[in-house]
């Protein structure tokens, strides 16, 4: 007995739809899902990331500003070195995958190019790493 017949012992998926057996599908008599219902369903449970991304940005680069005007007497750059390498890189790279799964193709594209930024910014200004 194939898994496509009905009266198996095991749980039996059954297509509606012969031609394409993945665009609906029903499990032992529960409700018909359909995919784009299913992404809908994913993408409503996911917090906006886009305020995730921009507070990373914002909050990154004021940070980078305010050592540039050397405010606070503030001469190394360890001080941007975390918020460059957490914030603005890993949160910022998050945001843009989270964006991804989220559908919108701009601020996925924006947000990760960032985040790359901001860790390759945060590598630089490590004094391991020996470029100039």
């Amino acid at each position: 007995m194939d898994l496509w017949s009905e009266g198996s012992s095991h749980q039996v998926v059954t297509p509606l739809i012969t031609l394409n057996p993945l665009s609906q599908f029903s499990i032992d008599g529960m409700s018909t899902i359909t995919p784009s219902t299913w992404d809908q369903d994913l993408i409503y449970r996911l917090a906006n990331p886009s305020p995730l991304g921009l507070m990373g940005f914002g909050a990154t680069t004021f940070i980078l500003s305010m050592f540039n005007l050397r405010a606070g007497g503030v001469m190394e750059p360890n001080v941007v070195l975390g918020m460059a390498l957490g914030y603005g890189g890993l949160v910022q790279l998050i945001a843009g995958i989270e964006e991804f799964v989220c559908g919108n193709t701009f601020a996925a594209t924006a947000f990760s190019s960032y985040g790359g930024f901001w860790f390759s910014f945060g590598s630089k200004s490590t004094h391991s790493y020996t470029a100039q």
